[in-house]
């Protein structure tokens, strides 16, 4: 399994303390807005942690992002 980078690290903090605040993952406009990178990028980290096996989205429904592993299990 290969590791996050440091980016991806922050986004996976960022989603996981987002649900933990709100009760729902936030949006890819919501992470775009957050880190100041477009929806493209946004989505693309999305897509990156989740064939890493972090993260599931389930696409066409918004704020489906759910955490499959905790990110202290990442080395």
């Amino acid at each position: 399994m290969r590791t996050l980078t440091e980016r991806q690290t922050e986004i996976l903090n960022y989603i996981d303390g987002y649900i933990k605040q709100n009760g729902y993952s936030p949006s890819v406009r919501d992470i775009a807005g957050h880190f100041e990178i477009s929806a493209m990028g946004a989505h693309d980290h999305i897509l990156a942690l989740e064939k890493k096996g972090v993260i599931k989205s389930h696409y066409k429904k918004p704020r489906t992002i759910t955490i499959l592993r905790s990110k202290e299990n990442e080395s």
